[in-house]
């Protein structure tokens, strides 16, 4: 529970410095490198405990930073169409990911393949959101440009 509050205190706090989609996406690649060092450390304990909290809270603040920057992405009229669709996705996936995890792991992959893939996840979602964050940018230099 304290990793969602952490993650999301580090969202706000970078929101303060950037864009608060780039903050979404640093979030996103601070969550892929965990996933990739904790399936590569976990047989060390003290590391491996250290790394799985860094996990939470890069997931968690993931998460909420979605929620923060979801709204404004969406028109008005659809806003709550949108946002409710995300969320529901989202629900969808917290259900599907630990079942399809487990049939993943039933099918002979190793916890260290799993959490690489689910870190590649994660790199993905970085990378979407910097190129939704660059289509707002150009976006606010048209308007710019023509103001």
């Amino acid at each position: 529970m304290q990793s969602d509050v952490i993650g999301a205190l580090i969202f706000a706090a970078l929101s303060t410095v950037m864009r608060p989609r780039l903050a979404t996406a640093l979030i996103m690649f601070a969550g892929a490198v965990s996933y990739v060092l904790y399936a590569n450390y976990f047989h060390t304990l003290t590391l491996a405990l250290s790394l799985a909290v860094l996990v939470g809270i890069c997931a968690n603040g993931g998460m909420a930073a979605f929620y923060a920057i979801s709204p404004s992405i969406y028109p008005v009229a659809a806003r709550g169409t949108g946002v409710g669709l995300m969320i529901g996705f989202g629900r969808g996936v917290a259900i599907l990911a630990p079942i399809f995890t487990g049939y993943l792991l039933k099918a002979g992959a190793t916890p260290q393949f799993a959490y690489q893939l689910f870190g590649g996840v994660l790199l993905c979602s970085g990378i979407l959101t910097v190129l939704l964050d660059r289509t707002y940018a150009k976006d606010a230099q048209g308007l710019l440009a023509t103001a």
